[in-house]
């Protein structure tokens, strides 16, 4: 079987639905090539930032019009009425258009660490509203800020992570837009300071910031102190805005 090449940039449209509404949250895109430049395999995806709007393109209100609304309604219609948050992989096309690569029923990962930072609303009154079926009276509140999401990926990943290397990890300082999520990661052995390497991607660096550039700085600077024996890291995340 043939299927269509297409070719453009990736972005990430996720929205939280009710069964009959979708609230859209804002665009993202993520990195799935090992390398930088998209070189290397795909993985489960080396990073990632948010906003991530289209120049001169549809913004995540009118994409999720188009691409997540038909489907909710379809899935009411057959009296399978979905709640939760649904993921919309697009491709948007050189010149105008996109098109539709993927569903999903979740959030993206790692999408969502550079996406759910910027909520300045409670996360869980917007989970029960869906719920309840209460979506259309929500107004979430985004910061105006943008977030970077650095992977910090194991030693032969992702064909044959190296499990088990151990590394110390202190907190982020408080209140310095920085976060760090586990993924890959244990308790180190016989020790209460450290983590072992349990799976391929092992931790998410993000940095917020009034500015991308500035929110990159700061995730890069973290992930490269963090002294995870052979770590992968891609160089180039958020680095074409």
């Amino acid at each position: 079987m043939l299927e269509e090449f297409i070719a453009g940039e990736e972005r990430t449209l996720v929205a939280l639905c009710d069964g009959e509404h979708a609230l859209a949250l804002p665009l993202a895109r993520d990195y799935k090539s090992l390398h930088d430049d998209g070189a290397g395999p795909n993985t489960g995806g080396m990073g990632a930032v948010c906003p991530a709007p289209v120049a001169g393109g549809p913004d995540a209100e009118q994409l999720c019009a188009a691409a997540i609304a038909p489907v909710l309604a379809k899935l009411q219609e057959r009296g399978t009425p979905y709640c939760g948050f649904m993921y919309a992989g697009l491709m948007m096309k050189p010149g105008g258009g996109w098109a539709v690569l993927e569903y999903n029923c979740r959030l993206g990962d790692p999408e969502a660490q550079a996406t759910l930072p910027l909520l300045d609303s409670s996360l869980a009154e917007l989970l029960r509203a869906a719920a309840a079926g209460t979506l259309a009276d929500m107004r979430p509140r985004w910061r105006d800020a943008a977030a970077v999401c650095v992977t910090l990926a194991a030693a032969g990943y992702p064909d044959a992570p190296r499990l088990g290397d151990e590394f110390a990890l202190a907190p982020p300082p408080a209140g310095d837009g920085l976060l760090v999520f586990h993924a890959g990661t244990a308790p180190a052995q016989g020790r209460t300071d450290g983590f072992a390497v349990s799976g391929g991607r092992v931790l998410n660096v993000v940095g917020v910031a009034a500015q991308q550039a500035e929110a990159r700085q700061k995730a890069y600077r973290h992930a490269a102190a963090i002294g995870l024996p052979g770590a992968q890291m891609r160089g180039d995340i958020g680095a074409e805005s």
